[in-house]
């Protein structure tokens, strides 16, 4: 029996139309379809199970003749294609995407956002034909992407007009840098401007690498490949190291600091200051939103796989058995979450970019705190409950989901450099941490808005002032009031907020501000993730208002019990401070774990339509555990059958097995 076409066909609500809504609309979604259409059809940009057996080099240039084809395709196409396109091939080849990602958006934008108009006329065009071809050279072995802690330096020498680049020692390496190790021809080095002794602070150099016409590496340079890694094994990162390499002066990136012939330096206004640092943001938003996309994929494959499954007694589907529900379901639910939360948090970045190409700075910069606080606060929590969901999700295939045609084990490895690059979620989530705190500080004294515009609710009064606050739920039914679960994240966030801001001022009374910091740190995390579900919780619950009067009752009713699951789960993971709070008793904690369970068996039917309005076909999953048709078994099996470790007679028989068979 076909257990997925079978449940399809029970699904409470039109799949499509839900899919309509994930997408933003009918016409959205349409465009989605034939980008997945023109993938799936070109030869080199497809080429399924076969993708896991490839080996190190091949894999590498198998990924780069991606690489260019995107880019030929992309050419003349419209923004909204490409877009989607992105999107998309970001799940089919995660090594592909970020290759793309590291030439195009970091490399490229970087000349666009840090360079002379001269300088772009220099540049552009030959990095968007891949004339050039570039990668970003910030972070080193011994202080990661900490800018203050940079140790290559750029020393200004008058008598010749350049720029002595150098690795001051070891540590001053730079790692991890994507494209060097194969591929990229120039690299922006970030390094300390350094001219008659003095520092400037760290800069931007162009610097060749390789001649173009041999691949070889110039004079001074020394580059290397970072080995094996956990995953995105076609994304060639490399260790770079420089000895006196010089460069002509006209080659620092002087959009924004200037340096003359004579060593005369013209510094950044405080706009170009807080410009370049907004651009970490882009980055952190999309890492965000990768987390959706990473974690629905992995529940599909789960789902398809556990509802095609059986076992035991009576031979059930294992999705029936309510462990399996338990584990899935609710990773399912955030999925949903973090998927609205995530798509406005992007139009929020989107719109702030807008306003900087119209010119207005002041609004770009009133914005750019909280912008840069959220999208650290989102990076950090939800890439690490995604790496929690795909793991969960390759459990829950049993033996198979150790297998790399199960899709999961990819998944998990491409993900993991999300919670570490781009900046350590520890570390970044303290920045939002800071943003929180100060601005409760602040509330006390005068409105605070935006984010934090809940600071100076009602429930936080009442927090400053001690007052003692419960949960009004008593019974599953009263969680029909949906209102019940924002008035709870708003309390816990706030409770915690206080908590770790009141720890701060006690202790700094005797410790300084880092060591105090320290010693708050944990509290600090947990009111930083508090505030992110928040944030989250309320996306998902404008979309369910907006959606009132527009989507049909089947999936007003769906997407209800979706929030409510969501809702109830992160309550759960967070009991413990809502206890200690005394914000809910031990009856109203057991009421949200069976709840869990309850909103989980419910959901339980439509779990395929659920995961199918994604609309990830098998050309993204590339498993065949979660193909669409669910005849799975037996695509994993031809996919066993066609393995390159299937042998008649294995090729080390004669020297290492019949020596000891054929004395038998």
């Amino acid at each position: 029996m076909n257990f997925v076409a079978q449940e399809r066909k029970g699904v409470s609500f039109d799949i499509e139309e839900l899919s309509w809504i994930l997408y933003g609309s009918k016409a959205q979604f349409e465009l989605r379809q034939q980008v997945i259409r023109d993938i799936e059809n070109d030869p080199i940009l497809f080429a399924g199970v076969k993708e896991y057996e490839r080996d190190f080099l091949e894999h590498r240039e198998i990924c780069w003749a991606k690489v260019v084809r995107i880019t030929q395709i992309l050419k003349d196409k419209p923004k909204e294609y490409q877009d989607a396109f992105n999107a998309i091939m970001g799940c089919v080849d995660r090594s592909v995407s970020m290759r793309h990602f590291v030439h195009f958006p970091l490399f490229l934008g970087q000349i666009i956002h840090s360079g002379t108009k001269e300088q772009q006329d220099r540049w552009v065009k030959p990095a968007e034909n891949l004339q050039i071809i570039g990668c970003f050279g910030m972070t080193e072995l011994g202080h990661s992407s900490y800018l203050q802690g940079i140790e290559t330096t750029a020393e200004f020498d008058s008598n010749s007009d350049e720029f002595i680049i150098h690795s001051t020692k070891p540590t001053a390496t730079k790692v991890w840098i994507g494209l060097s190790s194969h591929t990229a021809t120039h690299i922006i080095v970030f390094a300390r401007l350094i001219i008659n002794g003095k520092e400037y602070g760290v800069q931007l150099f162009m610097v060749q690498l390789r001649d173009p016409n041999t691949g070889r590496l110039l004079p001074g340079r020394r580059v290397g490949d970072m080995g094996p890694k956990f995953g995105r094994a076609g994304l060639d990162n490399g260790w770079v190291r420089f000895n006196h390499v010089r460069i002509p002066r006209k080659d620092m990136l002087m959009r924004w600091t200037q340096v003359d012939a004579s060593g005369n330096v013209s510094l950044p206004s405080q706009f170009a200051t807080a410009l370049a640092y907004g651009q970490t943001v882009m980055e952190r938003v999309s890492s965000a939103r990768s987390a959706s996309y990473f974690s629905i994929c992995g529940l599909t494959v789960a789902i398809r796989y556990v509802v095609t499954r059986t076992q035991g007694v009576g031979d059930p589907q294992v999705m029936n058995f309510q462990a399996i529900q338990h584990r899935l379901l609710p990773h399912l639910a955030t999925s949903y979450a973090c998927w609205f939360a995530t798509s406005e948090l992007w139009k929020q970045f989107c719109d702030a970019q807008t306003l900087l190409e119209q010119g207005n700075e002041a609004e770009f910069l009133s914005g750019l705190p909280e912008r840069h606080a959220q999208s650290c606060g989102y990076k950090a929590f939800l890439s690490w409950w995604t790496v929690d969901a795909l793991e969960t999700s390759r459990r829950c295939l049993g033996g198979h989901g150790y297998s790399m045609f199960s899709a999961v084990p990819a998944l998990i490895g491409d993900f993991g450099v999300v919670t570490t690059g781009g900046g350590d979620n520890i570390v970044i989530a303290q920045q939002l941490a800071k943003f929180l705190v100060k601005n409760w500080k602040t509330a006390s004294r005068k409105p605070v808005f935006g984010a934090v515009e809940y600071f100076t609710s009602g429930i936080a009064n009442e927090i400053r002032n001690s007052k003692s606050i419960s949960w009004p739920v008593k019974t599953f039914e009263d969680l029909n009031d949906l209102s019940v679960f924002p008035q709870a994240y708003d309390f816990l966030a706030l409770w915690l907020i206080h908590r770790a801001a009141s720890r701060l001022v006690i202790l700094s009374a005797d410790l300084s501000e880092s060591d105090a910091w320290n010693e708050t740190m944990m509290d600090l995390l947990a009111c930083a993730r508090a505030h992110i579900w928040r944030s989250v919780l309320y996306s998902f619950l404008i979309k369910l208002q907006s959606l009132e009067s527009t989507a049909s009752q089947a999936i007003n009713n769906a997407l209800k019990n979706v929030f409510k699951l969501f809702a109830l789960f992160w309550m759960e993971a967070q009991l413990g401070d809502l206890m200690k709070s005394q914000y809910i008793s031990p009856a109203q904690a057991e009421l949200v774990s069976s709840s869990v369970l309850r909103l989980s068996k419910e959901l339980r039917k439509d779990v395929i339509g659920l995961s199918d309005a994604f609309a990830f076909p098998d050309i993204v999953l590339n498993s065949p555990l979660g193909a669409y048709d669910g005849d799975l078994y037996t695509k994993y099996l031809s996919a066993l059958e066609n393995t390159r470790g299937t042998y008649e007679v294995v090729p080390y028989w004669e020297k290492l097995i019949k020596p000891l068979t054929s004395k038998l």
